[in-house]
């Protein structure tokens, strides 16, 4: 089960999409970009139920709002990224056993144009699409 949690925040930030957290891991490098600090960062984790970085599996800097996706610790699956920024995750689609047909057919099936796809990941037998 994946669960969504939306935060607002108070500071100016970037229009684009910045991934903060992934897999637990920060990425300072976006970071600095989307002129978003490390105190920010930690606020907005600690007001989310007491939620630490290393269970969030993504974590989204998008329009001034930190989107966190996360899986339940019970469940031992996880997310598997195919695209990002317009770069097709071969592997990811090697892991679930899936080619480039596959992918466009799921594109045109929820009318997004490849183009428009900041992130998209499979997740429990579920294709998900984050658009820029």
């Amino acid at each position: 089960m994946i669960i969504i949690i939306i935060y607002s925040i108070n500071k100016k930030s970037n229009s684009d999409n910045s991934l903060i957290i992934v897999d637990g891991k920060i990425n300072f490098t976006n970071m600095i970009r989307s002129k978003y600090s490390i105190n920010s960062l930690f606020e907005d984790i600690r007001d989310i139920d007491d939620l630490k970085i290393r269970r969030v599996d993504c974590g989204v800097l998008k329009d001034g709002k930190l989107f966190c996706y996360f899986s339940n610790s019970y469940y031992k699956g996880f997310p598997i990224a195919l695209i990002f920024n317009g770069v097709i995750n071969y592997d990811g689609l090697k892991t679930i056993r899936k080619n480039t047909k596959w992918i466009y057919k799921m594109l045109s099936k929820s009318s997004v144009d490849f183009d428009n796809i900041f992130y998209a990941f499979y997740y429990r037998n579920s294709f998900y699409i984050i658009k820029k």
